[in-house]
């Protein structure tokens, strides 16, 4: 998991490489978000600010 500016927004995706060409597609864990496929014009716009390595939870939130 990434966190991704494209567009002046940010994102928090799964990067998956599109096989056999320069772009990429940027997946979320939740399956109510679609993912976004990006042209290879879009995907040199996209900036990575940084990768996920945990999140917080409060205590007794599932």
């Amino acid at each position: 998991m990434y966190v991704i500016m494209y567009e002046d927004d940010i994102y928090v995706k799964r990067i998956r490489k599109v096989p056999f060409s320069k772009r990429f597609n940027l997946s979320s864990d939740n399956p109510d978000v679609a993912d976004i496929q990006l042209t290879d014009e879009q995907t040199a716009e996209c900036m990575v600010i940084g990768e996920v390595v945990g999140q917080m939870r409060r205590k007794g939130q599932k």
